[in-house]
């Protein structure tokens, strides 16, 4: 009789061992449906903290306090720091073409300075500035430094060679103007959104997630745009463009006068 009860008792545990088997994750696709749900019990936990981030999409998935522990023990230039840095990267990006200042009764400046990049298929350095003036029209003053590009084609027989100053000249593409209509649309709502406030004013190439992981990028498709209205400045900068202040980087980045199309 002992020996029946044991032999029940070892089947009962292999049944059991079986049983647990068959709830643990069996297959890669899913460890990964498993480790999803436990980010999405994790977000709505955050939610429930802060319900604004009900509609921040993929930031919601942000561990902001392991963010902010690390950005405290950054040191990182202030706003206006950032704008005086600023200044001399449009001053030489520009170069011949000179300086650029939006008008002092301007509701809205965004500027952003962005040099060349990996990314590109031809190295471009950009200056451009996107304000909104004092009649509520967007417009844009954008300088294309073509660095990577080809170097302009010779003079006629008899002619004498460009100067440096020409040639400086005719590598910089130049877009100024109205602002394209459906690009202020896309920069009047993106500065209106509520994630736009809650967002980081700088993430890393690797931000910590709620899971515990980091959300890592390459980079290389973003930068730092500087944002003035209502009397503040505020810079935001994220090397991978992402969530709404990515938004607002790309449209200042690659803004363009009414008629110019996409490039």
């Amino acid at each position: 009789m002992q020996s029946k009860h044991n032999g029940g008792r070892a089947v009962a545990v292999m049944m059991a061992g079986l049983v647990l088997a068959g709830c643990a994750p069996r297959t890669e696709w899913d460890r990964q449906q498993a480790d999803e749900a436990r980010m999405q019990r994790r977000v709505a936990a955050a939610i429930r903290r802060d319900s604004r981030l009900a509609g921040c999409g993929e930031m919601a998935r942000l561990d902001f306090a392991a963010l902010n522990a690390r950005l405290a023990a950054m040191t990182r230039l202030s706003a206006d720091a950032i704008v005086e840095t600023q200044t001399g990267d449009h001053l030489r990006i520009r170069g011949p073409l000179g300086g650029f200042a939006p008008p002092r009764d301007a509701q809205v400046v965004l500027s952003l300075a962005a040099g060349a990049t990996g990314h590109q298929q031809v190295r471009t350095e950009t200056s451009s500035f996107v304000w909104k003036d004092a009649g509520g029209i967007w417009r844009v003053d954008r300088i294309d430094d073509v660095v990577g590009g080809p170097p302009p084609p010779p003079r006629a027989p008899g002619e004498p060679p460009m100067t440096e100053d020409e040639q400086a000249r005719a590598r910089r593409v130049v877009l100024a103007g109205e602002l394209d209509a459906g690009q202020a649309a896309e920069l009047e709502q993106a500065l209106d959104d509520l994630c736009l406030g809650l967002q980081p004013d700088y993430l890393p190439l690797d931000p910590p997630l709620l899971n515990g992981e980091d959300d890592f990028c390459y980079g290389g498709v973003g930068g730092m745009v500087v944002i003035r209205r209502g009397g503040q400045t505020r810079a935001i900068s994220d090397d991978c463009a992402r969530y709404v202040g990515g938004r607002v980087i790309k449209l200042v980045m690659y803004a363009r006068p009414a008629g110019v199309s996409a490039s």
